[in-house]
């Protein structure tokens, strides 16, 4: 990760929507970009698009992929992808049999429910998660992976047997405080961060942006 991060910097610097308040930003852009590339899937779906930086960031990290885009609101684009099919309806209402299920990744930020997530992919035999807002317990406006796995009497129905890989992705920099504006500590369990000190230009976009963290995950279903 701290070797991909030079690369990825100089990439984020070409990123076509500068200031992407409410949507993906610097850590999780980087997440997105590095797991992408190393799982290098023929198909990816997209749930919650916003403004379309993760799109743009998708085609970065697996520039050969057949991209799914989906938004109840595709009013809100500034990035359209020329390679995407664009959707306005739920990820629960489409077709999805033709994809390939060992090699296509779900990549959801929809701000819906995780355990009804992970379950419906695992109905229809996808393997390969990604869950932009992994919020922990108290926090956020959905329901988490990481929420059910921490407290056991939130537990989502079968959700822990379901999976056979669940990782957060760490922050690059981990700010004193939360996105919500009180102290990162023991609270948030959180993964050790990549930079420590700022010492390189480059990694500037990784401090001004920390505060964006949302324990991003990797989730493989079994």
């Amino acid at each position: 990760m701290l070797a991909a991060l030079p690369e990825f910097s100089s990439i984020y610097g070409r990123r076509p929507i500068r200031d992407n308040k409410g949507g993906m930003r610097a850590p999780h852009c980087f997440a997105t970009w590095f797991m992408l590339r190393k799982l290098q899937p023929t198909a990816v779906i997209e749930s919650g698009l916003w403004r379309g930086q993760g799109t743009w960031l998708i085609e970065q990290g697996c520039p050969d992929a057949d991209l799914y885009c989906i938004d109840i609101d595709l009013g809100r684009l500034e990035y359209r992808s020329p390679r995407a099919t664009y959707f306005d309806r739920d990820f629960t209402k489409g077709d999805w049999s033709a994809l390939p299920r060992e090699s296509t990744v779900l990549f959801f930020d929809d701000h819906q429910d995780a355990v009804k997530r992970t379950k419906m992919a695992r109905a229809l035999r996808f393997r390969h998660l990604i869950f932009d807002d992994n919020y922990p317990t108290g926090r956020g406006d959905c329901r988490s992976l990481k929420q059910v796995l921490s407290r056991s009497w939130l537990f989502g129905g079968g959700v822990r047997d379901a999976l056979a890989v669940y990782t957060e992705f760490p922050p690059v920099h981990k700010a004193e405080r939360t996105r919500w504006g009180d102290p990162w500590d023991d609270r948030y369990p959180t993964p050790a961060p990549l930079l420590e000190q700022l010492t390189e230009p480059w990694q500037q976009y990784f401090f001004d942006e920390a505060r964006a963290y949302t324990w991003m995950c990797y989730a493989r279903l079994k």
